[in-house]
């Protein structure tokens, strides 16, 4: 009995539960247990198909009361099997022409055992008696039901691969209803290789014979799929699965998809009212997926009103029953935080964004650590924050950095700051990037820097205050430390904040303007400066009677870039394609870069390739990644063993994957040494060797690889590869959890 220990934790459950008396499913299934193991021998194939009927009561999604049942029928078969026997039998007819070879009446007799209807005993033991009786005089349908017990070990021992050459056998014979199953172990890669073409034929030859077959199949629900996903030869089609998911039995995951599809607007299908329907349907029927997307919905009400309480309805089952996704756990504590909404409670909202923090979010730690700071929802604990808010940092969020360095700065820990202030500098977070140019400038926790001071500064761009861009101004004007003056930088930051109304700016601007004899420039700031009772300047306009003329300086870098590309200019194209990619715009990437597609340029052969593999074009992506890895780029190999190992675009072939993780691992790409570790690990394409796994494991850990960390803890642990090492395996698990993001 395969599910003994779940049966034992069941007898447990009932004793300490009570739930039905004497009748109680765990002590029937433990009675059953029992009268099986005394009547049959545990080696015999009896026993086997006896256990697999208790199995499938055990497994079986029916309420408890009908599963109770089931087991007082399996009692009184056995019991009366015993006393030699059988109860009243409402079916004497049917079982009388039975016994007379019918193989109609076989068939249908074996049907009623396989279902339990009409309140008989369900035993596929008997059913397949009658099939077998039937089939043998040519009954299809009664071939059929053999079959199908072979692939579902229903009263046999489970043999997908012996099942779908008979499923093939009927079809091919002109059984359409074959085609149903053939359909759906080809779509799940049971019993044969993962094939969508060849499952889209045999469901659509079997879908018209559905109802005569005489179990249950959706086939509608597994076309939804194969034309939601595509791959495996069949290309997405939103139109074609809505169709299908809208005429299937409706199950939890078909309703999720359905309800994409129209949220998501494919195929020309947006209908967030449809959309929000469907998932409501998919989350009743305790689909996680679809109760975070109906959250999200009443949230911003999107095809339904607003409702911040029916929102924390639906998300918080999606997150208290673990659903992966930090997000949902980050939406539902930002509700509770809202003190505008009715739901407000800053001590869910704690808990909630715990959780979130919990799954790695980054956001999620940052606002713990805000709310343990200020003592929001839960007690002030500043060294927790801080733990918080350093994860929050580590995992790239910029606030969180920029807090650490507030922190860090306000205990006098001015050395301990400057990490946190860069990290958030670069993230281009505006007071950490004054912050740290500060520092820089006035060497405080940090060998003085001019040069790096006024590089950070010039990151302010647009947001730049006016007392930046004197700053900037003022130290081209002067020159400071290893900064040469530049006297024509120092006119453009004094003329940007000169237009911000700056007299000091338009006071310097006048005087350098009239330094280098241009007495017009002169007297135009001088006249500003003078309008705003600068009396410096109501000197100089004293002196000056020439009229101005303003010049206007725009930045306006990305719509000449554009312009110039648009005209043909290849070395645009070029860097407005890259710029586009690096933005995740990879449309307008390919636009610009595909004049490039014949090229020997190797970065954009692979930006291309990566372009083509995302939308899964492979047929054009394998001959840019092709050419792209033959010029030696680790990333093109890494995407080229990818599509060999899992058979994108590609015949799945383990042997050419390893080859080109080598290259990549040979070329010190990180992933390429992971990959190479767990195809040795796998024994994908090669034997085991868990030596050479552990080696290329040891090579991408160092270089931070968290999953490779994993592997290395799970072989120290158990002792893969290496003697068991309990230290070691600690290590590198507090190693992964340190670097996961």
């Amino acid at each position: 009995m395969k599910k003994f220990c779940l049966w034992c934790g069941l007898l447990l459950f009932g004793a300490a539960g009570g739930l039905f008396g004497t009748e109680s499913y765990s002590s029937l299934m433990d009675k059953a247990e029992k009268m099986t193991l005394k009547r049959y021998d545990p080696k015999s194939r009896a026993f086997k198909i006896k256990s697999r009927e208790l199995d499938d009561i055990l497994e079986s999604s029916e309420p408890r009361e009908k599963k109770i049942q089931r087991l007082k029928d399996f009692i009184r078969e056995m019991e009366g099997d015993q006393k030699g026997r059988e109860p009243d039998d409402p079916l004497r007819k049917l079982k009388a022409d039975a016994e007379k070879g019918d193989p109609e009446s076989l068939y249908q007799l074996g049907v009623i055992y396989w279902t339990g209807r009409q309140q008989q005993i369900r035993s596929y033991t008997r059913a397949l008696q009658c099939f077998t009786r039937a089939a043998a005089a040519d009954h299809r349908k009664s071939q059929f039901m053999l079959v199908l017990a072979d692939w579902q070990g229903k009263g046999v021992i489970p043999d997908p691969g012996k099942a779908f050459p008979g499923f093939e056998k009927l079809y091919r014979a002109g059984f359409l209803p074959a085609g149903i199953p053939l359909g759906i172990m080809c779509y799940e890669g049971t019993g044969t290789a993962k094939n969508y073409v060849t499952a889209e034929k045999y469901l659509l030859a079997g879908l018209p014979h559905k109802k005569d077959i005489p179990v249950g199949f959706d086939p509608e629900a597994v076309l939804g799929r194969i034309y939601y996903y595509g791959g495996y030869g069949v290309k997405a089609d939103p139109g074609k699965a809505v169709h299908y998911l809208k005429a299937s039995e409706r199950d939890a995951e078909s309703m999720f998809l359905l309800g994409s599809i129209y949220r998501a607007g494919k195929g020309g299908t947006e209908n967030n009212a449809e959309a929000a329907v469907c998932f409501k349907a998919a989350a009743e029927k305790g689909n996680l997926n679809a109760g975070l997307e109906l959250g999200r919905m009443y949230y911003f009400g999107q095809g339904v009103k607003k409702d911040d309480r029916l929102a924390v309805q639906y998300l918080r089952p999606v997150v208290d029953h673990g659903h992966p996704d930090g997000a949902a756990a980050l939406l539902l504590a930002g509700i509770y935080a809202d003190p505008k909404s009715p739901v407000h409670d800053d001590t869910d909202a704690f808990y909630y964004y715990r959780q979130a923090a919990r799954k790695g979010n980054a956001e999620g730690c940052y606002r713990c650590g805000m709310m343990l700071l200020n003592g929001t929802g839960t007690g002030k604990d500043p060294a927790g924050a801080m733990e918080y808010l350093k994860a929050a940092a580590k995992a790239g969020n910029a606030a969180a950095a920029w807090q650490c360095g507030e922190l860090e700065f306000g205990a006098k820990r001015v050395k301990e700051s400057i990490p946190y202030y860069r990290q958030a500098a670069d993230q281009d977070q505006v007071e950490a990037i004054r912050k740290f140019a500060g520092l820089a400038l006035n060497g405080q926790g940090m060998k003085a820097d001019p040069e790096l001071a006024i590089r950070y500064l010039k990151k302010l761009g647009g947001r730049a205050e006016v007392y930046d861009l004197e700053l900037l101004a003022s130290l081209y004007e002067s020159g400071i430390g290893p900064v040469k003056a530049q006297i024509s930088e120092a006119i453009r930051y004094y003329t940007l904040a000169a237009d911000r109304k700056s007299s000091k700016a338009q006071v310097r601007l006048a005087r350098i303007y009239l330094s280098l004899g241009e007495t017009n420039q002169a007297l135009h700031y001088a006249e500003q400066a003078a309008g705003a009772k600068d009396p410096e300047a109501i000197r100089m306009l004293a002196e000056l009677r020439k009229k101005d003329s303003d010049p206007v300086r725009q930045d306006e870098s990305l719509r000449y870039l554009r312009d110039l590309a648009d005209r043909g200019d290849r070395q645009s194209m070029r860097q407005l394609g890259i710029m586009l990619y690096g933005k995740s715009d990879y449309d307008g990437a390919e636009k610009y870069l595909k004049a490039f597609e014949n090229g020997n340029d190797t970065e954009l052969l692979f930006i291309l390739g990566q372009i083509a593999y995302g939308k899964e074009d492979f047929k054009r992506a394998l001959p840019l990644l092709n050419k792209a890895a033959e010029a030696g780029d680790p990333k093109a190999l890494v995407l080229l063993g990818r599509m060999y190992h899992r058979g994108k675009g590609v015949h799945q072939d383990f042997r050419h994957a390893l080859i080109f993780y080598r290259q990549a691992a040979a070329k010190n790409d990180v992933d390429g040494m992971f990959l190479t570790g767990s195809m040795y690990y796998n024994a994908e394409g090669v034997s085991v060797d868990y030596s050479e796994a552990l080696r290329w494991f040891l090579a991408a850990a160092d270089k931070g690889h968290v999953l490779a960390m994993q592997y290395l803890s799970i072989m120290y642990k158990e002792g893969i590869g290496v003697p068991k090492n309990n230290r070691e395996a600690i290590k590198w698990r507090r190693k992964s959890a340190g670097s996961r993001p």
